[in-house]
């Protein structure tokens, strides 16, 4: 008796009748796959330990749940424990899709709590309600339309105060799918409840947007969060941002994702999991708040001919054969020994991060850095004479965050450099006069917050005058006589819009940047894309993250200043010609005399390398044979001369591109090697490629073989090719620890930094 009294407070509000229990359980549907369902709970559950039930599955029944309407109502949730936890363990919330009602449960949770030493509670979502779950913050009829906040938050609550159960209040998190992974999304955006959840795994569905931004008012930073998107059916015009409700594309939902947690570093780009059938992932890694080491706190996956709802896209090697039919079903065991089956095993992230169980109350230890950061010495450039008050110019970047720079002459500190811009830009003024006359040594110290230090110098020629100057005495001056006033300025009249899909008037807008080319020079790999650049009709996923407007920004050009026609896939003649990838009109027609400078990589797809490459990546033994004679056939087309094949010709087009823009200093970067010089074996995930030691060095052989002929052509057309592009990602090659390029072989973020710093310091020289 002593103990029921002790226990009354915590099992407040909890139905306990035996009776009306079962009637619960027949009107929500309740089923069970594992372990006995019990009406009501045992006092004995509710015990502060041990954390050892003696049923692995709870049906629990909770009354005076509040509704919308001032009333309340009586709903369930089951609580599925496994037996082998022996103390406070994390908590996920189930959501299925609204084409479900009752409470449901699945023996492949059952065995991932298992698995993971995780406890699964199941959410029941009332049966009649037409519109799935009720979402008031993702919903736009928010309005009007049923709450089922207030149920997470009973279930939350009630868990959390049975010791029990065995919950750990730090370590809740939610998932769900379709109207479930909606749901979600809504608590992640409620400002009572999702202060309450750790992480939220969203699958087949997305968050909407509220004229072009989500509305999600919870003030909730630390946590983590993955979305699984496919591109079937009706899951397309998400997966598109093209349904009658816009919503964050998974892509976007990423970056939306990451800068909602502050996440400083950029995305990591690559698949998950095998079978392989990801089309568009995006995984921002720490130092997010609260990112255990080594673990993604954003991922974000757009699944290529997937399905609807998680059966398609789990990790359940138990999942039946051919369940997903639009999608591959391999037979045996994969190459790690495990069981193969036709689902993805996309979620792997979600449920690796739920078990690491580090508690939100304490924050996760930093992530391992051993890498140093990035830095260069821009300005002054290397050999330049420099006299009086200068600026001294830094770039420094890493894959983490830079702590400091600092600068030395000769050795001798000359203090700290400050930010500039965010993309990476540091200064300082130097006052040469403090040295003596004659060469001198500058030299740039980047270090991050774990100490990792990176230097960069330059060798610069200092000479100031030694004669001191002569005082002169000047005669009195008259006094000036007053300015009439000015008349006032007649009002400006409103500007006409520009139209994207028309080339620039010259002399109508001050170009002062233009951007032009293939992937490189476009971004891709390097999202957040601009508008309008990753639709279905335009898939040119234009960055401001490219190399060329970084290193615009490094000299402090106005964003404004810098426009991009780069496409992805572009070859020469998409200069000359409509391209099939954004419908633009030919890349040429936007040079002309307000052009200050013109940025490009072109040659790539008219040189064969991207089918060398993979024939290359698919029989590495007859990688020179089988792409030697077609890769020299393109070289040639590319160095001709001959006005008959201007639209595949390098120099012609570069003496066009002068023509066009008589005003602008144009400068092609060339295509850095990608593999490491000393490797001996480097496959790819992306594609099921691998390349042996021979492969690599025809293929880095053959790169070398084109930029040469990349840089005659501009030597011959008195334009400025990018020396060091060849050898812009030395040790950072493909299968290294630290590379510079997407396993789809365009620059990651840090590739786009180092090619940046090359250009930054090319147009900071004088022409």
């Amino acid at each position: 008796m002593q103990l029921s009294r002790r226990l009354t407070p915590l099992w407040r509000g909890r139905v306990v009748s035996l009776a009306l229990i079962s009637v619960l359980l027949i009107l929500v549907g309740t089923t069970t796959s594992s372990g006995a369902t019990m009406s009501g709970a045992s006092l004995a559950s509710c015990e502060p330990a041990p954390c050892q039930p003696a049923t692995s599955l709870l049906t629990v029944g909770l009354a005076n749940v509040s509704n919308d309407d001032g009333t309340t109502s009586t709903r369930a949730y089951a609580i599925d424990r496994p037996k082998n936890l022996s103390g406070p363990a994390p908590a996920v919330l189930v959501f299925y899709g609204g084409g479900n009602c009752g409470l449901i449960t699945s023996s492949r949770f059952s065995q991932l709590a298992v698995a993971n030493r995780l406890i699964v509670v199941y959410m029941t979502r009332p049966c009649g309600q037409s519109l799935g779950w009720g979402k008031r913050n993702v919903d736009s009829a928010a309005i009007s339309t049923p709450n089922d906040e207030p149920y997470v938050s009973a279930v939350v609550n009630d868990i959390t105060q049975c010791p029990g159960q065995c919950v750990d209040p730090q370590r809740i998190y939610a998932a769900g799918m379709s109207s479930g992974g909606s749901m979600v999304a809504d608590i992640m955006c409620d400002p009572s409840n999702s202060p309450l959840f750790r992480g939220y795994m969203i699958d087949s569905s997305s968050l909407q947007l509220f004229n072009g931004a989500p509305h999600c008012p919870s003030s909730n930073r630390n946590y983590f969060v993955m979305l699984a998107l496919s591109n079937f059916g009706a899951d397309a015009g998400l997966y598109y941002d093209t349904a009658p409700n816009p919503h964050l594309d998974p892509l976007t939902f990423a970056d939306w994702a990451a800068g909602r947690l502050g996440c400083r570093s950029g995305p990591a780009l690559g698949a998950i999991g095998l079978p392989l059938a990801s089309t568009l992932t995006d995984t921002y890694s720490g130092p997010c708040a609260y990112a255990s080491a080594g673990s993604p706190a954003v991922v974000s996956l757009g699944i290529g001919n997937g399905s609807h709802g998680w059966p398609c896209q789990d990790s359940d090697a138990l999942a039946r054969p051919n369940q997903c039919m639009v999608m591959p079903n391999p037979p045996g065991l994969d190459s790690q020994g495990l069981p193969m089956t036709n689902g993805l095993f996309v979620e792997a992230a979600f449920w690796n991060f739920v078990a690491q169980g580090i508690s939100s109350s304490v924050p996760a230890p930093p992530l391992e850095d051993n890498t140093p950061p990035l830095v260069g010495v821009i300005s002054p450039a290397q050999g330049s004479t420099v006299s009086g008050t200068v600026a001294i110019g830094v770039h420094a970047s890493d894959d983490i965050g830079v702590a400091a720079v600092g600068l030395e002459v000769d050795g001798t500190p000359l203090g700290a450099a400050g930010l500039t811009s965010p993309e990476g830009g540091y200064s300082r003024s130097w006052d040469t006069n403090t040295v003596a006359d004659g060469s001198h040594q500058l030299r740039a110290l980047a270090t991050d917050a774990a100490g990792n230090l990176a230097v960069s110098s330059v060798a610069v020629t200092v000479k100031n005058t030694s004669t001191p100057p002569v005082k002169i005495e000047d005669p009195p001056i008259a006094p000036i006589a007053p300015i009439a006033p000015i008349a006032p300025i007649a009002p400006i009249a409103p500007i006409d819009p520009i139209d994207p899909s028309v080339p620039p008037n010259p002399g109508a807008v001050s170009l002062a940047w233009l951007v032009l080319g293939d992937d490189y020079a476009a971004g891709e790999g390097s999202p957040p894309y601009l508008a309008g650049s990753d639709t279905h009709a335009d898939r040119c996923h234009r960055s401001t993250k490219a190399y060329a407007p970084l290193a615009a920004a490094i000299l402090h050009v106005s964003p404004s200043l810098v426009t991009l026609h780069a496409c992805r896939g572009a070859g020469l003649a998409a200069f000359y010609g409509a391209d099939i990838n954004d419908h633009e009109p030919p890349q040429l027609s936007w040079a002309n005399d307000t052009v200050g400078v013109l940025a490009l990589t072109v040659g790539w797809k008219d040189s064969a390398m991207p089918s060398a490459i993979i024939r290359c990546g698919r029989a590495p033994n007859r990688c020179r044979a089988s792409s030697e004679q077609r890769f020299a056939a393109a070289i040639a087309a590319l160095s001709s001369s001959s006005s008959s094949s201007s639209s595949r010709s390098l120099r012609h087009l570069f003496h066009d591109l002068s023509s066009a823009a008589p005003n602008a200093r144009v400068i092609v970067t060339g295509y850095p090697r990608l593999f490491a010089a000393r490797a001996r074996l480097c496959p790819l995930s992306s594609g099921g490629l691998e390349f042996t030691r021979p492969a690599m060095r025809w293929i880095d052989a053959a790169i070398a073989r084109l930029d040469h002929t990349i840089a005659s052509a501009a030597a011959a057309s008195h334009i400025t090719y990018l020396g060091g592009s060849y050898d812009a990602f030395a040790g950072h090659g493909l299968c290294t620890s630290r590379p510079y390029l997407n396993a789809s072989l365009t620059p990651n973020r840090l590739g786009q930094s180092a090619l940046a710093t090359l250009l930054a310091r090319s147009v900071s020289k004088q022409p």
